[in-house]
């Protein structure tokens, strides 16, 4: 029987910023954060075509995206990818 691990991506207008929960950017950010080192965080994050060029290259594939509504921001795409082990 195969088996397969998983990612979950969240992105945030066509950046990439969570993968199983971890935070996409080069920046590293703790505690209280001013919105611009927030927005220079977000623009450091992949975009998803790169991302997905990337991880394809590593033998991830997208197995099918969603969207999640949210209060304050609107909505997040959500993507699925596996990858057999």
């Amino acid at each position: 029987m195969m088996k397969f691990e998983y990612q979950v991506c969240q992105v945030q207008g066509s950046k990439v910023t969570f993968v199983n929960g971890k935070f996409q950017s080069d920046i590293h950010i703790t505690g209280a954060v001013d919105p611009a080192s927030m927005d220079s965080a977000m623009e450091s994050c992949p975009s998803v075509w790169k991302y997905l060029n990337k991880v394809g290259r590593e033998g991830w594939e997208l197995v099918t995206s969603g969207v999640m509504s949210t209060s304050d921001e609107g909505s997040l795409q959500i993507l699925y990818l596996k990858r057999a082990v």
